[in-house]
């Protein structure tokens, strides 16, 4: 009953799929072929990788450098909005708000600032930035496989759209945001986990090769292979 509670949704989704089903008297057969499971092969993968990125610490790390280079409001908003954008193009824009967000929420306590509003933005940068590589959000992944085309031509063909939406986002943060002082204090050291982090890069770089020559089922496997491996081996 708990998991009915805090799943609703999904449960609301799940009764629908199958309303549908019965009522349009589909087959087992024609369900299965209209399921992408290359797309799902690659968002798995891509989640396992981004997911090992984040373990790793890297960017809190970076975030905290990042931030203590900055003394007011606006120039630490805008930086937090372009980080997102930038991050969103390769960790996925959920991904990216699950490493900003909180960030945002730690620095603003410590800070005793609202910052709601940089997450507003944050939420719209991430949308932004992910829209314009392959693999910044699921629906461009399934776009790029039905497109058949590469990573660059899609890039080119999105930044047609994306680039006028950064600068219109970065035009409002700098009407939004006051340039008003900054204390910032003293952030806690934090420790990289640096075999998580060049691992989790170089499994990113297969990830984007087998995504061009439509090889992604083996870099699933070498994926999983790694994280079990990881976990008995090094015990991370």
């Amino acid at each position: 009953m708990k998991l009915l509670k805090k799943e609703w949704l999904f449960f609301i989704f799940l009764a629908l799929f199958f309303l549908l089903f019965f009522l349009t008297s589909s087959s087992i057969q024609d369900l299965t072929s209209s399921i992408d499971f290359a797309t799902i092969r690659a968002l798995v993968v891509l989640l396992l990788i981004t997911t090992a990125l984040r373990e790793s610490k890297f960017f809190e790390f970076l975030a905290i450098k990042f931030i203590n280079k900055f003394q007011n409001e606006k120039t630490l908003s805008i930086s937090f909005i372009i980080l997102s954008m930038f991050l969103s193009m390769f960790l996925t824009n959920d991904i990216t708000l699950f490493i900003v967000v909180p960030l945002t929420l730690a620095f603003a306590k410590q800070l005793k600032s609202d910052l709601t509003k940089l997450i507003i933005f944050e939420a719209i940068a991430v949308n932004v930035g992910s829209a314009l590589t392959p693999f910044g959000n699921p629906q461009n992944l399934f776009l790029f496989r039905q497109m058949d085309i590469s990573h660059i031509e899609f890039v080119s063909k999105m930044a047609l759209i994306v680039i006028p939406q950064m600068l219109l986002l970065i035009v409002f943060a700098f009407i939004a945001f006051k340039p008003k002082t900054l204390e910032i204090k003293l952030q806690k050291e934090i420790e990289i986990n640096k075999f998580l982090l060049v691992s989790s890069l170089i499994l990113f770089l297969i990830f984007i090769v087998s995504l061009e020559f439509s090889l992604v089922r083996y870099s699933l496997i070498i994926t999983i292979l790694f994280n079990s491996l990881q976990k008995s081996v090094f015990k991370i």
